[in-house]
C-alpha cells in the first residue's frame, strides 16, 4: 500500500512592527503634518490633526526615525526596541 507524504510550507511575511507616537511642539501643543520617515528607506507616515503618527518598522532594535516639519530642525530619532515614541 502506497504511502503519501505532503510537505507544507509555510512562510511567515515579516513586515516588522508597529511604532506609534505624539509629536508636539515645545509648548506641548501637537503638531499635524509632520513627516515621519524610516531612515535609509521610502517607508513614511505624516502626523495627524493631534500630532500621532504610526510607521513600520523593520527591525524596532536598531531602526531610525527622521521627523521633519517646515520651520523646524530635522529629528533623527534611534527607536531602541520602542513601540511608544513622544517626540518634541
Amino acid at each position: 500500500m502506497p504511502v503519501f507524504c505532503f510537505l507544507l510550507s509555510f512562510s511567515i511575511n515579516s513586515q516588522g512592527q508597529s511604532v506609534t507616537g505624539t509629536v508636539v511642539d515645545e509648548t506641548n501643543t501637537p503638531l499635524p503634518g509632520v513627516s515621519v520617515m524610516l531612515k535609509n528607506t521610502t517607508k513614511a507616515a505624516l502626523t495627524d490633526l493631534s500630532g500621532n503618527f504610526q510607521i513600520q518598522v523593520d527591525n524596532i532594535q536598531t531602526d531610525v526615525l527622521i521627523f521633519t516639519f517646515f520651520g523646524m530642525e530635522t529629528q533623527e530619532v534611534p527607536i531602541e526596541g520602542k513601540t511608544q515614541l513622544n517626540i518634541t
